[in-house]
């Protein structure tokens, strides 16, 4: 282990964390079944960590994720969302969260 010296600031790499292959086979690969309980149950408990972990996580995690399921259900089921750009084309920078350089552009399109 390494001693900082007090006050150093510490940063803790989210992005590279959760891109971790050892933990995330192929991690660019969009793969939502990677998080079902049968394919994350060998992974340590803290390979995950979007709203941070311990007596000091996010306080609204679990209002945020049932808010998160209840908008998109209710938008998915009447709209299709389509990316206008690759990948490659969003330029991601990754820093205290992921973001697109340049802004992400998305067609939105009435379901039939």
């Amino acid at each position: 282990g390494t001693i900082l010296p007090k006050g150093t600031p510490v940063w803790m790499g989210y992005y590279w964390l959760h891109r971790d292959p050892k933990h995330f086979p192929d991690p660019e690969k969009f793969d939502p079944d990677r998080f079902l309980p049968e394919n994350s149950k060998n992974r340590p408990h803290f390979s995950f960590l979007p709203f941070s972990a311990g007596h000091r996580n996010c306080i609204g995690q679990k209002f945020a994720i049932m808010e998160q399921k209840c908008i998109m259900a209710t938008v998915l089921r009447q709209v299709k969302m389509t990316s206008t750009q690759t990948r490659d084309e969003l330029g991601l920078v990754g820093e205290l969260v992921l973001r697109a350089s340049k802004g992400i552009y998305i067609k939105i399109s009435h379901r039939d």
